[in-house]
């Protein structure tokens, strides 16, 4: 088959978060499997196309404009473009596409092969925990561009069941019957050297954001630095962002809450290469997901593959990923007391930490086995062509 993945995100250049890594990892394992993969993707600097390890990368140029609404439609219709030439010297079959930020909309009604949309996390949920938005008129239109190709999408996939569960409060209307769930894959290559985690370093990784839950985690410091370890270091890697119900730097915001006297056990080193951030794994004794909601997250996986233990939100799909004591541990969503009784718990038990260590590893391997899940999709793929072309005969 002749794939085409698209999004904005794609490493390096445009390494921006989760969706970013899937569909890095997805196009080497479809790869893998014979297939011929295409990335349409944006660029910061200039068009671009190459072949990367096999993989046929083609970067659009993205030419800011002042005006939003125009600056995003614009993306669009060269995305719609590029796809319909590809399409007309028959080099697409079937394309694949997020939820964020309906980049095939322009394309999406007048389509001659069929598209799949996964689901990450659409701006309907993706606001709503952020408590902001995209600004009043882009908002508007990304939130009606999104609906329109889940709704109408030839196939809709998951990665999680607690998105669903979300999304069935958002489109009521929508027949869910036809979603399927299945879970990302993880780097079989990497991330998959155990550590001893013999630090005091309690790690975060992930946007700064409302949404991340770090206000949640800020609360939670001051009771444990006072009843655990004085001298334990909360780590934050990630881009600081004033996704926010107060709209300042979220740095501020976690600096507000956090008494000064333990300000020196605070650590901002924001944002790090995806190919950098193992080290950071390995030096930590506790990685923690504290987000107010959170589909699949990446993050979490990686840190259970280098072993490191994690604590995670109950609404998040990291309760898709382990199971609660024994393969991680999950504190009540929005409860910081519960959050700095679970890391105090954990901190202090060595045994613990590495039972939940070794099972978590063990789990990811098996739940999301990369050849799996691709060979998965490459049926999925199947049906919506088989599907597209007859409902499409005259």
């Amino acid at each position: 088959m002749k794939i085409c993945l698209i999004h904005e995100e794609y490493p390096e250049e445009t390494n921006f978060g989760g969706i970013a890594t899937y569909q890095k990892l997805m196009s080497k394992y479809l790869k893998q499997l014979g297939h011929k993969v295409t990335i349409i993707t944006r660029s910061l600097t200039n068009n671009q196309e190459y072949y990367e390890n096999g993989i046929r990368v083609i970067r659009i140029f993205w030419e800011k404009d002042k005006n939003k609404i125009k600056d995003y439609k614009s993306y669009r219709k060269k995305v719609a473009e590029k796809i319909k030439k590809l399409v007309k010297n028959n080099e697409i079959d079937v394309i694949e596409t997020p939820d964020w930020g309906a980049e095939t909309i322009e394309y999406f009604d007048n389509r001659k092969v069929p598209i799949v949309v996964k689901l990450h996390t659409p701006l309907c949920i993706w606001q709503i925990y952020n408590k902001s938005d995209l600004g009043k008129k882009l908002n508007k239109h990304m939130l009606k561009w999104e609906k329109h190709i889940i709704m109408n999408a030839d196939k809709v996939i998951s990665c999680s069941h607690i998105l669903l569960e979300k999304l069935k409060k958002q489109y009521p209307d929508f027949d869910y019957s036809k979603i399927r769930v299945i879970p990302n894959p993880y780097n079989k290559k990497e991330l998959q050297r155990n550590y001893d985690h013999n630090s005091n370093i309690i790690l975060y990784v992930g946007s700064l954001e409302q949404r991340k839950g770090v206000d949640i985690l800020a609360k939670a410091i001051p009771e444990f630095l006072q009843k655990c370890d004085s001298n334990a270091i909360f780590r934050f890697i990630g881009k600081d962002t004033d996704r926010n119900d107060k709209h300042i730097s979220m740095i501020s915001y976690i600096k507000d809450i956090v008494p000064k006297e333990f300000h020196n056990n605070l650590e901002f080193i924001g944002h790090v290469k995806n190919s950098e951030l193992e080290k950071y794994y390995a030096d930590a004794k506790i990685g923690v997901i504290p987000s107010t909601f959170d589909n699949l997250p990446y993050v979490a996986q990686e840190m259970l593959l280098t072993g490191l233990p994690i604590v995670a939100s109950d609404n998040t799909g990291v309760k898709e990923m382990i199971e609660d004591n024994k393969s991680g541990i999950l504190f009540k969503n929005l409860d910081f007391q519960d959050l700095s009784k679970k890391l105090i718990d954990l901190y202090d038990n060595n045994q613990k930490r590495n039972l939940i260590s070794k099972n978590a590893r063990d789990n990811i391997i098996k739940i999301h086995d990369p050849i799996k899940i691709a060979q998965t999709m490459e049926k999925i793929y199947k049906e919506a062509i088989y599907e597209f072309n007859n409902s499409h005969k005259n």
